[in-house]
């Protein structure tokens, strides 16, 4: 499975949607499903697929799959698990 379909796979699985739901526009302002429980599930979600611990700072960004998949980066690679590049990354520390 690669990066970015385990990070798809995040979505689909703590909202029920489907691939093909995901994108730009999925987010807070428009999942009525999207509430504080699901942000918690998406980072912890997040933090053991990639096996990072992610800060709280930047957790707090996390509000939709796009800025999700722009600030979660997998510390032992560097690349974003979605394959991004060209960002700054987000603060990452390995899980001891």
């Amino acid at each position: 499975m690669t990066n970015l379909e385990k990070y798809n796979a995040i979505f689909t699985e703590v909202f029920g949607a489907t691939v093909d739901q995901l994108g730009e526009n999925y987010s807070k302002e428009t999942v009525s499903e999207w509430d504080s429980v699901h942000q918690l599930n998406i980072i912890a979600l997040l933090e053991e697929t990639f096996d990072l611990l992610l800060e709280p700072e930047d957790i707090m960004v996390c509000t939709s799959f796009a800025k999700a998949k722009e600030n979660a980066n997998d510390s032992r690679t560097g690349h974003t698990p979605a394959g991004v590049t060209g960002i700054e990354p987000i603060r990452v520390t390995q899980r001891p």
